[in-house]
């Protein structure tokens, strides 16, 4: 009976969560014919640039998710303790990484 509940409460949990993210173009979990190339460095340029922004809105989308754990029941102190902690130590080393690309080209 236990497992019945704690099934219920871990679908109510996801359903909130965001879409998991599809893979990016020329990423190895898609085959490289499925995208063509682009005609132009400006072409390649402009596709990733819009790439970063829907990245960006993912991104935003999991924040939400987080900022709202605290409101959903069915989560122990811990749990949602844990689970805050291990995405702002997922987040502070992308911003970490992020942040040395754009050290590393302002140094170009």
């Amino acid at each position: 009976m236990a497992t019945v509940m704690n099934r219920s409460k871990t679908k109510a949990r996801t359903s909130a969560a965001p879409k998991p993210a599809l893979p990016l173009r020329g990423s190895s979990a898609r085959p490289k014919t499925a995208v063509p190339s682009p005609s132009s460095p400006s072409d390649r340029i402009t596709e990733l640039l819009e790439e970063v922004q829907e990245l960006a809105k993912r991104v935003a989308g999991y924040v939400d998710f987080i900022a709202d754990i605290p409101k959903q029941p069915g989560m122990s102190t811990e749990s949602r303790e844990r689970v805050i902690a291990a995405f702002h130590e997922r987040l502070v080393v992308a911003e970490r990484q992020l942040c040395k690309v754009q050290q590393d080209f302002r140094l170009e």
